[in-house]
């Protein structure tokens, strides 16, 4: 007769395993989804809540295991739940890759920004009246020219908003 007391010491050893490595992953992952200012969509969502569900379901195994040491007798639902959250952390794993990266503002859509902001004032701000282009850091700087009148606009890449507006 197996020593099924043993088999779900071992259950229990493999599922505080399973939890170790799970929770460091996710707290990591909730930091580097925030610091990194990723949006909240639900693809972004899928890793976590997958990590979420792998804990949940190796808790659930270690829950299952107790009684079996306890009453000496086996429980597959202990084995059943630690499978499971052992594939729930692999999967989550693999689906770090869903997460989008959050786009940086292009060209295109700081000029289009930059005309829908500034189209009331004087000089009207063009597309087609960009003179020049350059790139200071994580900021865009504009040179506009309408007839003898020239602005300069500095656009932020981090916070996609224009920070700086003057004629020059």
């Amino acid at each position: 007769m197996p020593n099924i007391k043993e088999a779900y010491q071992a259950v229990i050893d493999f599922n505080k395993t399973i939890i170790s490595i799970t929770s460091a992953i996710l707290a990591a992952l909730i930091s580097f989804l925030v610091f990194q200012d990723y949006t909240l969509s639900l693809l972004n969502l899928v890793a976590p809540v997958v990590f979420v569900l792998s804990l949940i379901f190796s808790i659930l195994g270690i829950g299952r295991a107790i009684p079996a040491i306890n009453l000496d007798q086996s429980k597959k639902w202990a084995v059943r739940f630690s499978n499971l959250g052992a594939g729930l952390m692999i999967l989550g794993i693999i689906s770090i890759y869903l997460i989008k990266k959050p786009e940086k503002a292009t060209i295109d859509t700081a000029l289009s920004d930059i005309e829908k902001t500034l189209s009331k004032i004087y000089p009207v701000i063009r597309i087609k009246n960009c003179q020049k282009i350059e790139l200071m850091g994580e900021n865009y700087l504009f040179h506009f020219k309408e007839g003898t009148i020239s602005r300069k606009v500095i656009y932020s890449l981090d916070t996609e908003k224009i920070i700086l507006s003057e004629v020059e």
